[in-house]
């Protein structure tokens, strides 16, 4: 990738971007298709499932006025108060065959007595005195209870609508219930027909073993707890036969939309589902077909978008390559350039902003390296100058260093003869120095005890102002306490206010009392430290002020002692130049000897500085010739690297341009 142009990642990189764009926006559309038709397929399911309970509860009233009627019969009411089964028979089989049945649907028409006794199948009446106790629970819990039970029951052929009313005798006792029992399969056959759907009923398996339900069917698939028994039609066995588990949500299996509802019973008890099979194969391919026209237009549009986009790139980038060849031609490894060619601009875009730019840096190039040619040439000669100088000053060096050798060994004979007389006449002098000495020494002694007397005179002055800036300070430190004292007042009116507001708030503030009670504390102690900070510095400053006034007194004390001790040294300076005159005679020809020695050996010395100076001075020149000379041979290798440079033509030669197209 590193060796790529910038013209091929810059295509690739945008036909890239323009391809997955395209993708993305298929797959978008593919997904918002699909998601449409989620919703869609949800909605339908979830109204199926509202007109299925809708319907449900309409045929439940229908049944419960059409029994309220039976029930206002006051001959049904006589006979069955009466337990005459043969003659209330009599009265309701043809009613239930000629009318209930055929208009009304109804499958089950039955009177029983407490508990759950049957009395009469109308329906069937050669069967009855049968105990229902064990897996009626609508009987069950009418002749319990003493009202109504209206609603779902799974009964041993399944699920099935059960309207059980309680019924009173001329008395107004209870005799037992009766009831109507409808299909909820007619149900579900409309709503398939209705809406082109298929769907299976399952029930628990706990809920059929307590219906005592008849033996199973061949084609009955266990899921999980459930058992589904009832199909709308084949198709929708061989669906349900391949459902892997029960889920409310809405699933999308293939051609299939499958979704799934709980069945309640008359005590709003889960007992089953239904799954509602919905065939989306139309659906299906109407997506398809849309989301291929969509992808092959997107797809159409982007591949054209991307030529569109490359030959503008190529038309804008192909310049470049020239303008890289003429870059590269500008310099050439180990061999220079040719400084003398530019590039010609036709166009005034950003490419040629770039080529002025860089004919004008060319330009700027080519005449610093002609001035850096000039400049080394004349440092050549120039130095060539110098190492010839650095040669002849080196020769000069050394001969003077000879010289000076032999000035320095003469010097010291003269030296030494005059060493001679002086300790001649150090002899002469010794004891009247004698004397003078032990002046002297009293006089440096009283010198010496000036100095110190002096010092400590200082030291004193120096140590009251010191002692006045302490003062200053623990004023300043005051004045801090006295902020801090002013922090605590407010901070004690704050804890005071604190405990106002937490006693109005009751028990609520009971915990931000005791919180201002310790600011309350904690001020107070604040306050007392202050004011023992207070009186320590108070006595700090009294303490200062007393040592200040010694010090003050200590320096006037000295300063009179180093009068006294002023006027004692002049009195010791006449007796030391008395005594100098005692001896001035006999010192002069000392002096004029050791002047003599003096001054030879002064002479000996600056002979012995030039001889060292002039030793340095031969090293340095020997440096400075290495350096001269290291000097030319880098100004010659940099005057053969300038030449490496083409900065001329001949005089009548034009400077060659390269076109851009």
């Amino acid at each position: 990738m590193r060796h790529l142009s910038i013209k091929f990642k810059i295509i690739f990189a945008i036909v890239s971007i323009v391809i997955v764009i395209g993708i993305s926006m298929v797959y978008f559309n593919y997904k918002q298709a699909y998601s449409k038709l989620y919703k869609n397929i949800l909605d339908n399911t979830e109204n199926i499932q509202k007109i299925f309970w809708s319907l449900t509860e309409s045929e439940a009233k229908g049944l419960n006025l059409a029994l309220e009627g039976i029930l206002n019969d006051k001959k049904v009411i006589e006979l069955f108060e009466k337990k005459k089964r043969r003659e209330l028979a009599s009265y309701l089989v043809p009613l239930f065959k000629n009318r209930l049945k055929p208009e009304y649907g109804i499958k089950q028409f039955q009177f029983h007595i407490p508990k759950a006794t049957s009395f009469l199948r109308v329906h069937k009446p050669s069967k009855f005195g049968d105990d229902l106790s064990s897996f009626r629970r609508t009987v069950v819990f009418v002749n319990q209870n003493i009202k109504p039970a209206i609603g779902i029951e799974v009964g041993r052929g399944g699920p099935g609508l059960r309207v059980v009313l309680p019924v009173f005798g001329s008395k107004h006792q209870h005799l037992g219930s009766v009831e109507f029992g409808g299909s909820l399969k007619s149900i579900l056959q409309s709503l398939a027909k209705t809406y082109n759907i298929r769907y299976s009923i399952a029930i628990k398996k706990d809920v059929f073993a307590k219906a005592r339900r008849f033996q199973g069917k061949k084609t009955d698939i266990k899921k999980d707890d459930l058992i589904y028994y009832e199909y709308s039609d084949e198709e929708a066995y061989k669906l349900t036969k391949n459902l892997h588990s029960i889920s409310e949500k809405l699933v999308i299996d293939g051609d299939f939309a499958i979704y799934s509802f709980p069945i309640y019973d008359f005590l709003d008890n889960v007992v089953g589902y239904i799954t509602i099979f919905t065939d989306i194969t139309k659906e299906h391919n109407e997506i398809d077909d849309e989301v291929m026209k969509s992808s092959i237009y997107i797809l159409g549009t982007s591949i054209l978008l991307s030529l569109v986009l490359v030959l503008i790139l190529k038309m804008n980038l192909d310049p470049l390559n020239q303008f890289v060849y003429v870059l590269d031609s500008l310099t050439e490894e180990d061999k220079g350039g040719d400084l003398t060619k530019r590039i010609e601009i036709k166009n005034y875009n950003e490419v040629g902003k770039a080529s002025a730019s860089i004919n004008r840096f060319i330009e700027l190039t080519m005449r610093l390296i002609d001035e850096i040619k000039k400049q080394s040439e004349t440092a050549v000669h120039i130095t060539s100058k110098v190492e010839r100088f650095s040669r002849e000053l080196k020769t000069s060096t050394s001969k003077q260093i000879t010289l000076l050798k032999q000035i320095e060994d003469k010097s010291a004979k003269v030296k030494s003869t005059a060493i001679s007389s002086s300790d001649r006449l150090n002899e002469v002098t010794s004891t009247i120095f004698k004397e003078s000495k032990m002046i002297s020494n009293i006089l440096d002694n009283l010198t010496d005890v000036k100095n110190k007397m002096m010092k400590i005179s200082s030291d004193e002055l120096e140590l009251s102002s010191d002692m006045d800036k302490l003062s200053r300070e623990v004023q300043q430190v005051y004045s801090i306490t006295e902020l801090i004292d002013s922090i605590a007042d407010q901070t004690n009116l704050l804890a005071l206010n604190a405990s106002i507001e937490a006693s109005r708030a009751g028990k609520f503030g009971r915990g931000f009392s005791v919180v201002a009670e310790e600011i309350h504390k904690l001020s107070g102690e604040t306050q007392k430290a202050l004011n023992q900070i207070n009186d320590k510095i108070g006595q700090l400053v009294s303490s200062v002020k007393s040592v200040s006034s010694t010090i003050l007194t200590n320096s006037k004390n000295i300063e009179n002692s180093s009068k006294d001790i002023q006027s004692i040294h002049r009195e010791a300076n006449t007796l030391l130049t008395t005594s100098y005159q005692t001896v001035r005679q006999a010192d002069s020809s000392k002096k004029s000897s050791e002047y003599i020695a003096d001054i030879v050996e002064e002479l000996h010395e600056d002979i012995k500085d030039l001889l060292e100076i002039a030793e340095k001075n031969s090293d340095a020149y020997d440096e400075l010739f290495d350096i001269i000379h290291n000097m030319s041979n880098s100004m010659n290798q940099l005057k053969h690297k300038m030449d490496m440079f083409k900065t001329e033509g001949k005089e009548d030669e034009k400077l060659p341009v390269v076109k851009l197209q």
